[in-house]
């Protein structure tokens, strides 16, 4: 049989059905099997093949039968334009209607993202003297910006706010440094009360004098241009730098009051003497004043000794004053006034009456009184802090300067007024506990959040170690820290000047610890220090049975200071003047006003002879805040003696700071070594240490660092207390409620999905609890399911009784506690969020020091279409590398992720790259929940890296030629926003380089624009990116370059880089990829027009 060909017998083309063919990837299906004009057409076609119709001959629209047929077919228009969206709704990429896209996402077990709320780390203040609980649930509220509404927060957990955590000042480890270094122009004064005395005797244009005692250098005028008080330090600026090479921390350095000279300085070395007289006539000869030698009358030279006479006579001159005796070529001599009188004078010609004055110490022979100058200093000696502190803080320990009360205690924050101290902050140890969350931050307002690891407090304390090289010697010479012991002595003032006691019968009264107080007697010569020190000790050990003075011991330190040690080695020594003797303890430096407490390290007790097990021994150092520092010792002492002087000339030379160059090292008993840090007779600073745990790399500006430590947690959302649902009826399978309020908050957590729900749900007091699905559930289990309707409305279903209980009757007994809010609207800027809604007492303020982190609109069709299909491509598990991207994206707050294998040092590992909406940047706590959420779901045997992406601004100027019947500036502003909407952030993807002619057809597609022409296109040098960095990053994206070397304007490119290893060997290791993005709308995108109607 053949086959119809002659297709009499087929329908005209344009009646129904209409064939349809869609092929895949689709955003809308066709569905309609006609139009109005379809239906239309084959009615008409039928009437014609209908006998009975044959007769109706019009086809026009005026006719009562045609118009019955387009009506039908307007009919049969809508029900298919129907039946097109509900096939489309089937669909999940076609589909358009939210609730559409939630059913078919249920059909696979996925629940669309409902949001989260957005984090925020609240700093509180307390008042002074005040210590705050904060309880979870405290409330902030934002101060709206323009078009913004106030945001309501709530702490997350409860800490105590305490006072002097409100804001402090941090400082690095301080540096030894010499404060008198030649081209200085500054220096702190001592610590502690010392420097504020010598800081009460210096004001402005003050001149002060540099010298070494008994040195032969000239001295140095310095003069005083400003006093400040910094921190807790005094520091003295001066009018001109130090010129002198030779200072340092021992040289002397007094206020000067005024300058003399000796008699006959300006005596002219050479002058008329008459002959014997021989008659009427009388002759003259000249006669030489000698140098040198002194002769009496005739000579510039002054015998040593204690006596000098001044240029002229001094009334004023007390008993006492201090005197530099200066000649800048032979001696430099420190002496103390003991008495003042009158003397008669002759040198060569001259003759006059002057002030005498008898002097200690001796000085020596001086060999021409014209080149001496005799000046009289006052006030106390003024002393320097041997320390600064780095520009630049690096190290997650930080430092706040104090003064130690106890071990367990210190005082820190003592602001300085008037030269004294007020009162600052007693920090207990105790108060601080570990794990407290705390932000360090500078000027720069770039926060970096912290959790406290450790405190402590710390001074001159010094600690012995073994080194890597050397375990044995640490503990062959008995310091290491279980053998070794902390020491308290009692150190003297300086015993330079010493001169003979005054009282015949020296006496004292000296208690230690609780023992005392005990008179006793010195005896025997006390011609020097050595032999006071010796009567000293000889007086005090028979002055009680007690050990702590039965073996207590006086040692001589640098010739200079009596160090006395008590029996124990720990308690307290005071001395005070007995009734017979008030000026010996003066005499002696032990009166309370010079007195120092003194503290070192005491080995364990020693064989006099030791030997080395090491042929290069080793020990490990550290004194106070200052780095370890490793001393070689020499393996030929064998001597304790020897072994001592040892020690200490290796720590003299360990480092500059005066706690190493300034050691000393005696030995005690025969047996013991005892090391004292420092500069004995000088202050030393103490701290409060905080060991930090930082979650970004610390740089901060030292000037300015600062420590917040009322540090909470909070996310956006205010609670809900209380709300009566309705009443429960056990009659009614899957009892549905709804929530009154909306959204309810999510806040963010590490687990399914990476929020928890806020919803807290009780029947009868009891707390019932949220299930995925009441599916399998037993029909006793206290369980529920919410739901979220279009409206964001959240409803709540029970169970039947077979598949989850079904609550108890009662009247209003289902109660609803949750917090209400969430989404991008939370997300405020930094220092948003100060308005206390509850205000417990002796709360302050509160502040957020970074902007508010996270929060999530609800899922959009778009992301619920991308992200719906992962639990059936990933099964809650990363297998492969993009389930890591499909996982990530599941979670509320992730807007975009990608993933990639990265070399890390050795090995691969995986990386992934996220941003929340809008572009929004993870806190480095955020990161960390979403690493740890992504663990619990992967391989973890395997290194993954989570980190925020990188923006990379870019530079655009574009010039258009104006179509001449369109208006400039209207097609200016079009071309301006579509280019940035598609340089923003939705529409780019990580590592999507921009090239120039992607620019072009943005451009020209633009309704009016006839033609562009591209001026700039060009990368864009960050404000905190050095010129020098500028150009290797541009060298690194293989930018062109003209023949000068400087970039071309218009590159062909920009490349915008995946992630990748750090190529330079610092952290991190890997940098996170990059997306291209306009910083600036207004100044980085410029449209210049040409042609076209004025606006």
């Amino acid at each position: 049989m053949k086959p119809d060909t002659c297709n009499c017998c087929k329908p005209p083309t344009g009646g129904t059905p209409i064939d349809i063919d869609n092929r895949p990837g689709l955003s809308a299906v066709a569905y309609r099997v006609g139009t109005f004009a379809n239906f239309r057409q084959t009615m008409f076609h039928a009437i014609s093949r209908s006998a009975e119709l044959r007769g109706l001959s019009t086809r026009q629209s005026d006719d009562y039968a045609i118009t019955i047929l387009e009506l039908w077919s307007a009919i049969a228009d809508i029900l298919t334009f129907y039946q097109e969206r509900s096939a489309n709704e089937a669909f999940l990429r076609t589909a358009r209607l939210r609730d559409s896209v939630l059913r078919m996402a249920r059909m696979i077990g996925y629940e669309l993202a409902p949001g989260s709320a957005a984090t925020a780390l609240l700093s509180f203040t307390a008042d002074k003297g005040k210590q705050v609980q904060v309880p979870v649930g405290l409330r902030v509220q934002s101060v709206p910006g323009q078009d913004e509404k106030p945001q309501k927060y709530e702490t997350l957990e409860t800490i105590t706010v305490y006072d002097w955590l409100n804001e402090q000042m941090v400082f690095p480890a301080p540096v030894g440094t010499n404060p008198l270094a030649r081209g200085s122009t500054a220096a702190y004064l001592s610590a502690g009360e010392d420097g504020l005395t010598i800081a009460e005797n210096l004001v402005k244009d003050d001149r002060v004098f540099l010298f070494n005692s008994a040195g032969t250098e000239p001295v140095e005028e310095l003069v005083v241009k400003k006093i400040e008080a910094e921190h807790e330090h005094m520091r003295v600026s001066w009018s001109s730098p130090v010129q002198g090479t030779q200072w340092d921390m021992t040289t002397k350095c007094f206020k000067l009051v005024r300058s003399f000279r000796l008699f006959g300085y300006n005596v002219q070395p050479s002058y008329p003497k008459p002959s014997p007289s021989t008659g009427i006539i009388q002759s003259w000869t000249i006669q030489e004043i000698h140098t040198g030698t002194p002769i009496n009358n005739n000579s510039f030279a002054v015998a040593g000794g204690s006596q000098l006479h001044l240029d002229s006579r001094y009334d004023d001159l007390k008993v006492g004053t201090l005197l530099l005796l200066a000649d800048g070529t032979t001696q430099q001599k420190l002496l103390t006034v003991t008495a003042v009188d009158q003397d008669d004078q002759t040198l060569g010609s001259v003759t006059d009456t002057v002030t005498r004055v008898t002097v200690t110490s001796a000085f020596s022979q001086i060999n021409d009184r014209r080149q001496v100058v005799v000046h009289e200093l006052t006030g106390p000696p003024i002393s320097f802090w041997g320390f600064s502190y780095p520009d630049i803080i690096e190290s997650a320990t930080v430092y706040i300067p104090g003064s130690r009360i106890d071990v367990e205690s210190i005082e820190i924050a003592r602001p300085i007024e008037k030269n004294a101290y007020e009162e600052g902050y007693t920090v207990k140890l105790t108060d601080i506990e570990k794990g407290r969350q705390a932000i360090l931050m500078d000027k720069n307002d770039v926060p970096i959040v912290s959790t406290i690891k450790k405190v402590d407090i710390t001074g001159n304390e010094i600690v012995f170690d073994a080194t890597h090289e050397d375990a044995e010697t640490v503990y062959l010479l008995l310091l290491d820290r279980d053998s070794a012991m902390c020491i308290t002595g009692l150190c003297s003032a300086s015993l330079e000047a010493f001169q003979i006691l005054s009282s015949t019968t020296p006496s004292l009264c000296v208690t230690i610890g609780n023992i005392g107080p005990r008179t006793i007697t010195l005896s025997g010569p006390l011609n020097s220090v050595n032999d006071v020190a010796s009567s000293l000790e000889n007086a005090l050990q028979p002055a009680d049975t007690d050990p702590v003075f039965a073996h207590a011991t006086v040692r001589v330190l640098d010739d200079n200071w009596l160090i006395v040690l008590p029996g124990d080695y720990v308690s307290t020594i005071k001395f005070s003047k007995t009734l017979s003797d008030d000026t010996t303890i003066v005499e002696l430096g032990f009166d309370e006003d010079q007195t120092e407490l003194l503290t070192g390290l005491m080995s364990g007790e020693l064989d006099p002879v030791l030997a080395y097990t090491e042929a290069s021994p080793q020990l490990s150092v550290r004194i106070g805040s200052l780095e370890s520092q490793v001393i070689d010792l020499d393996v030929a002492a064998t001597t304790l003696v020897d072994i001592a002087n040892d020690l200490q000339s290796k720590l003299n030379v360990a480092g500059i700071a005066p706690f190493f160059k300034y050691s000393r090292v005696l030995v005690i008993d025969q047996r013991r070594v005892v090391v004292f840090p420092g500069m004995i007779g000088t202050n030393h600073q103490d701290y409060l240490k905080i060991e930090l745990s930082p979650n970004s790399a610390i740089t901060l500006n030292r000037s300015s660092a600062m420590l917040l430590g009322n540090v909470a947690s909070a996310s956006h959302g205010e609670t809900v207390e209380s709300e009566v649902l309705g009443d429960a009826d056990p009659t009614i399978p899957f009892q549905k409620f709804t929530l009154k309020k909306s959204p309810v908050t999510f806040v963010p957590s590490s687990g399914e999905g990476g929020v928890d729900n806020t919803l807290q749900l009780f029947v009868n007091d009891v707390l019932w609890h949220e299930v995925n699905s009441l599916f399998g559930k037993g029909s006793a289990e206290a369980v529920y399911r919410t739901f979220i309707n279009n409206e964001a409305e959240m409803s709540v279903r029970f169970g039947d009784g077979i598949t989850g209980a079904r609550p108890p009757r009662g009247r209003a007994n289902v109660v609803a506690r949750y917090r209400q809010g969430l989404g991008l609207e939370g997300r405020v800027c930094a220092g948003a969020l100060k308005t206390l809604l509850d205000k417990p007492k002796g709360l302050k303020t509160v502040i957020n020091p970074a902007g508010a982190d996270g929060g999530a609109d609800p899922e959009t069709l778009d992301n619920a279409r991308e992200n719906a299909p992962t639990t059936v491509r990933t099964f809650d598990r990363a297998v492969s590398l993009l389930d890591f991207e499909d996982l990530a994206r599941s979670r509320s707050e992730v807007a975009k992720a990608k993933v990639t294998w990265v070399w890390s040092r050795a090995s691969r590992v995986v990386h992934l790259t996220i941003a929340g909406q809008n572009g929004g940047i993870f806190s480095s706590t955020a990161l960390e929940r979403i690493h740890a959420g992504l663990t619990t779901q992967r391989d973890p045997n395997r290194q993954l890296l989570v980190d925020n992406y990188k923006t990379i601004p870019i530079l655009i100027t574009a010039t258009l030629n104006i179509d001449a019947i369109y208006v400039a500036p209207k097609v200016a502003d079009a071309t301006r926003s579509t280019l940035l909407e598609a340089l923003s952030f939705e529409s780019l993807e990580f590592a999507q380089s921009i090239h120039l002619s992607d620019v072009y057809a943005i451009l020209q597609n633009v309704s009016g624009v006839v033609s562009v022409d591209i001026d700039l296109f060009m990368f864009k040098q960050k404000a905190d990116v050095t010129d020098a960095g500028f150009d290797n990053f541009l060298d690194d994206r293989g930018i062109r370059r003209l023949a000068d070397g400087t970039p071309e304007l218009v590159q062909n490119h920009l490349w915008i880089l995946p992630a990748q290893p750090n190529k330079v060997l610092n952290n991190p290791m890997v940098l996170s990829a990059e997306q291209a993005s306009v910083e600036s709308p207004s100044h980085d995108v410029i449209i210049i027009t040409k042609g076209g109607l004025p606006g």
